[in-house]
């Protein structure tokens, strides 16, 4: 069979010759008997080697020539073989061949040589002889190093989890503490001082070290100024009992005033003397907390209504943070220590108050990571020059307060809770029963803000967190009771103090 486009010819038993395809293509009528050797076909174009002479004629498909003229006179009807048949030899095709070869009839080939017999098979076990042992080898190794990697991750996940347990998974990165003249890191070098015989030091506990090292290599603190122990002795005369002007969350809290003139308010921890080196280093280990916390926190901490961190000092045992110095004192001495006050006012008190929850909102919603101050207290709020309120004292943000005196009062010789207290007489609507007497009694415009802060309060106080209103909600509340209470036409509702999380 011949196939061209569309078209296709056929040579049949009888070696004649038949076609179809696209067109009607036919082939023509007086070839229709006439016997041939091959047909080829090309594109259109069809052609075929007549048997009784070999010539090579026009099948069809080529306008130019008529079909069954003749192209060739004498072709090679196929290739020279020397194995034709003596029957099979196609009459006279010897002289277009070598010598020896002839034109075989129908084109028959050789009877091809028998295949190689294929190699007897191996058997499994020599087949598998290297190759498995090797496999075995590759399975233990591979066995031996998961069990590795295993080991090695679950080591690494027991560090990070103490690790984060440890520091409360605090990360800040406001750059480096800064380096000693040896190239070491300045908080690196810390050592505590126990009771020991002259001469002697031992090195800090491995968790200060520790958390010193990490404090450093993070970049944190990079905003702050490192004081020489030297210029602190100066400004306060050599820690002076004279210029005590309270206690922090670790150490006393002297005032200052530095070389350049600047006002400053210098914590610092204080130094056990208890011989005891196991409670000792207790005591010092939560002390260090502190200080490594507040360098944490107030490191990147800007906002009006906190109090801002200058700096630090580091000097064998001593722990000191620097903060600006806020003049007018603090919420504490102005509610139960000083005979007059500016603060003798109720619009002055909410503001206060206002100004203290917009310092805790700012480190709830805006701080990165949240920090939670867990010791917010009259005496860690301090009033600045312009009366402005300011939250002090982070170095318990991870540690409890030490005793419960913020929230317990002596009242005929007996511990009151303060909450248990007050609440009562705000939610049955006596609020009168717990004002400060010193402050003349409310209008009617402050008596409803008043009423509306001390809701705001019981429901700070709930027992279920869920339950109290975000620090947004506290901030929101306080700001419609000032207005009201500067006479605002705001109608103000214990229904508005209700955002809760």
């Amino acid at each position: 069979m011949a196939v061209g486009d569309n078209r296709g010819c056929a040579l049949r038993a009888n070696e004649t010759v038949v076609c179809w395809g696209q067109g009607d293509f036919s082939l023509p009528g007086r070839l229709r008997e006439t016997q041939f050797s091959t047909i080829k076909a090309k594109g259109k174009v069809f052609c075929g080697v007549l048997k009784s002479n070999l010539s090579l004629v026009l099948l069809g498909g080529n306008e130019n020539f008529n079909s069954g003229s003749a192209v060739f006179e004498d072709v090679l009807p196929g290739p020279c073989r020397s194995s034709c048949g003596p029957d099979d030899i196609m009459a006279g095709s010897g002289r277009w061949c070598p010598p020896g070869q002839q034109v075989c009839q129908h084109s028959t080939a050789p009877p091809a040589a028998e295949p190689p017999p294929p190699p007897p098979l191996e058997s499994h076990q020599e087949r598998c002889r290297g190759r498995c042992e090797w496999s075995g080898k590759m399975i233990a190794f591979l066995a031996v190093g998961c069990f590795g990697s295993l080991v090695l991750l679950l080591v690494i996940g027991f560090f990070l989890f103490k690790h984060c347990k440890c520091r409360g998974c605090r990360v800040h990165d406001s750059g480096p503490l800064g380096w000693d003249r040896t190239g070491s890191p300045l908080l690196s070098r810390v050592v505590v001082q126990a009771s020991l015989t002259p001469g002697e030091t031992e090195e800090a506990p491995p968790v200060l070290e520790k958390r010193l090292s990490q404090l450093t290599s993070m970049g944190n603190a990079g905003n702050l100024e490192e004081f020489s122990l030297q210029a602190l002795l100066e400004a306060t005369d050599n820690f002076s009992h004279d210029r005590a002007i309270g206690t922090g969350s670790f150490g006393s809290v002297y005032q200052g005033t530095l070389e350049d003139g600047r006002e400053v308010a210098i914590k610092r921890a204080e130094i056990s003397n208890t011989p005891s080196y196991a409670v000792r280093a207790g005591r010092q280990e939560d002390k260090d907390s502190a200080f490594i916390n507040e360098l944490e926190s107030l490191s990147r901490l800007h906002h009006k209504n906190l109090v801002r961190l200058l700096g630090f000092c580091e000097d064998d045992n001593e722990r000191v943070l620097v903060y600006e110095y806020v003049h007018n004192g603090s919420l504490h001495d102005h509610l139960h220590k000083l005979e007059s006050s500016p603060l003798m006012s109720w619009a002055a008190r909410i503001k206060v108050a206002l100004d203290a929850a917009r310092g805790v909102e700012y480190l709830h919603k805006y701080a990165v990571p949240p920090i939670i101050h867990r010791d917010i207290k009259s005496s860690n709020i301090l009033l600045d020059s312009t009366w402005t309120a300011r939250v002090s004292d982070f170095g318990l943000s991870l540690m409890g307060p030490e005793d419960d005196t913020p929230s317990t009062k002596i009242e005929n010789g007996e511990r009151r809770n303060v909450v248990d207290s007050v609440v009562p007489s705000i939610v049955h609507d006596e609020i009168h029963r717990v004002l400060d007497p010193r402050v003349p009694p409310p209008t009617p415009f402050e008596i409803e803000a008043v009423i509306y802060t001390g809701y705001l309060a019981a429901d700070c106080v709930t027992l279920e967190g869920r339950d109290r209103p975000s620090m947004s909600g506290v901030v929101n509340s306080l700001e419609r009771a000032l207005a009201a209470c500067l006479a605002s036409p705001i109608s103000l509702s214990r229904s508005t103090t209700g955002d809760s999380t």
